[in-house]
């Protein structure tokens, strides 16, 4: 009985002590008040998943949000939920825009704008899109 109550008294301390929040550091730093991940370093950088377009599209029910490096387009991408579509991050001198590239239920790449075709391609369905 006595180890029970030193084993439930060190997981309650454990439990009170853990925090919402995660600092990645090498100063020992709290994280940021308004980040759940806090990554600071002076010498090195964050790596993102990275994976080949064949495997980014074959991710089951990807959220909202998920970040990926595809090794095939030398390109991030972030999933949108609402298009159900993989959209690349594309950098410029002054933005970073979104543009829609790739359908998670065929894989095919298709645009939303109107390059000079005849016809304009309104979603990733429309059979102009391709």
């Amino acid at each position: 009985m006595k180890k029970f109550t030193i084993l439930f008294v060190l997981l309650l301390v454990l439990a009170v002590s853990a925090s919402a929040q995660v600092a990645v550091n090498t100063d020992n730093s709290d994280p940021a008040s308004s980040a759940m991940l806090d990554v600071k370093s002076t010498t090195k950088g964050m790596l993102i998943p990275r994976m080949t377009q064949n495997q980014m599209i074959r991710i089951s029910k990807p959220e909202d949000g998920l970040l990926v490096y595809n090794l095939d387009k030398h390109a991030f991408y972030a999933y949108v939920v609402s298009d159900q579509l993989w959209k690349e991050i594309q950098f410029g001198r002054k933005s970073v825009a979104i543009v829609t590239v790739v359908t998670t239920a065929t894989g095919e790449t298709w645009m939303a704008e109107n390059l000079g075709a005849s016809e304009v391609a309104t979603s990733c369905t429309d059979a102009a899109a391709y």
